[in-house]
Formats: C-alpha cells, structure tokens, sequence
C-alpha cells in the first residue's frame, strides 16, 4: 500500500478545525491537554506507521518545507515522521 501525501494535508484541515472550534488551545502547555503540537505528534506518528512514505514522496515533502527545517532534516537522515510532523507543523501553522 503506498502512502498518500493528501492525508498531510486532510490532518492538517482537522487540526485547523479543531483550533477554530476551541478542541485545541494553543495557549495551553499542561501535558494533558492537547494542543496542535500534540496532536499533531500524534497523527504524525499515525501516518507514518500505515505506510512507508517512497523517495519521491520523501523528495516532494522536503520540497515544500521551510529552508530552515530543510537544511535541519538534510543534515541527517530524516524518517518518514520526521517529514509528517516537520510538514504538518507547517500547515497547520498557514493562516
């Protein structure tokens, strides 16, 4: 089964969502209350377990991130999380 970068992006529209309808505080930094961060860790670590994501999939994520966080993640041998989370973060951080 191969991994659809869609889904990136439908997880970022439900943690979008769910900051607009107030299930998720920015404001808040106790550990169990769920924040974006937090959640989006966790669909990070959902998405990543399904599939593995292909060298091109890999390639066209990095594309998309912040130079910073690229330069970051091509210092090392970034996982398929490690893109997820970075490209989730993103998105979710777009007005």
């Amino acid at each position: 089964m191969t991994f659809d970068l869609s889904l990136i992006d439908q997880a970022a529209r439900t943690i979008r969502q769910r900051i607009k309808t107030g299930e998720l505080s920015e404001a808040c930094c106790m550990s169990s209350v769920a924040t974006p961060v937090t959640e989006a860790w966790d669909m990070a670590q959902e998405l990543a377990a399904d599939s593995p994501l292909s060298s091109e999939q890999q390639q066209n994520i990095l594309k998309f991130l912040n130079p910073v966080i690229k330069k970051q993640l091509d210092s090392g041998e970034p996982g398929d999380f490690d893109l997820i989370y970075e490209r989730l973060l993103q998105l979710i951080s777009l007005p």
